[in-house]
């Protein structure tokens, strides 16, 4: 069952903190599909306290107009920061 963790806004935000287990993982997805330079961002605290943008070769995105599913793999404790969006957008995941 999918659980809310962006509520639907139009505004930029930022959900609250995700935890994953190791071998764990959990999908996200976008109640709307993305458009333009609309995005998901994923954040990690690698000190378990301060969130910053992950490390990957495609910039921390998980969500935008081409890619409307994405998955993230424990272990660690993550947030997800959507960007400011032309209509309203729900970020949820399923774990």
């Amino acid at each position: 069952m999918a659980k809310s963790t962006i509520a639907s806004t139009t505004n930029q935000a930022d959900s609250g903190t995700i935890s994953i287990a190791s071998g764990a993982s959990i999908q996200i997805t976008s109640d709307r599909k993305f458009k333009g330079d609309e995005s998901v961002i994923l954040l990690h605290a690698p000190d378990g306290a301060n969130f910053e943008p992950c490390n990957t070769g495609n910039g921390c995105v998980i969500l935008d107009a081409g890619a409307q599913r994405g998955t993230i793999n424990g272990p660690g404790d993550f947030r997800l920061r959507k960007s400011a969006t032309a209509g309203a957008a729900a970020i949820n995941y399923d774990s």
